[in-house]
């Protein structure tokens, strides 16, 4: 059984110094990274149906991942999501509606309002 799931999006950066690791975690939970000619992560993509712990693979990379990435995906019973990176960490949000478009990342407005819960 299990959740079927669907990338919808991505924004996604990690530097070359880190990407060995980084990606070889990435492909143990069945997303493959793509790479710049400098050896950075500069994307991903979700090959596999199923959601796992992504979550919580996700918080252990979060130190390396560049502010502002994101993964969007969707759910089979259509729930929408994103795993947020920000500040070394992830966030799992809801995207507001209509969501921005993937050229902006997540928009200016929704990562102060991020900013502005964080500070909280």
């Amino acid at each position: 059984m299990g959740y079927c799931i669907e990338q919808q999006a991505s924004q996604f950066f990690v530097k070359a110094q880190a990407a060995g690791p980084v990606g070889n975690l990435l492909i143990d939970y069945h997303y493959r990274p793509s790479f710049d000619n400098r050896g950075n992560i500069d994307g991903v993509e979700f090959c596999a149906e199923k959601l796992h712990y992504e979550f919580e693979m996700f918080q252990e990379i979060a130190p390396f991942v560049r502010d502002g990435s994101f993964i969007e995906m969707k759910g089979e019973d259509s729930h929408a999501w994103r795993w947020v990176f920000r500040r070394g960490k992830c966030y799992k949000i809801n995207p507001l509606w209509p969501a921005p478009s993937c050229e902006n990342s997540l928009g200016k407005e929704v990562l102060e309002l991020l900013d502005l819960c964080l500070a909280a």
